[in-house]
């Protein structure tokens, strides 16, 4: 509703890893993401290593929201 045209956000970076606390949250995040086509592809380079394909192996992440800063745009 605040029509952000530029936002900085200040808070603390988690990385869900792969450790038993962490999955439901890793889960989740990946239902979500999926709704969207292709949403890993823009990070994700398909790489091969003497004939060895890489694996798709996404990192996930929050970030804990401390502070948010930013402008807005006005209507004419």
């Amino acid at each position: 509703t605040n029509n952000w045209q530029s936002v900085v956000v200040t808070g603390i970076f988690e990385e869900l890893t792969s450790e038993p606390g962490h999955i439901e949250a890793r889960n989740n995040a990946h239902r979500l993401l999926s709704r969207t086509a292709e949403w890993w592809e823009p990070a994700y380079v398909k790489t091969i290593s003497r004939n060895h394909v890489r694996p798709l192996e996404p990192v996930y992440f929050r970030v804990a929201i401390i502070h948010t800063t930013g402008h807005k745009t006005v209507a004419s």
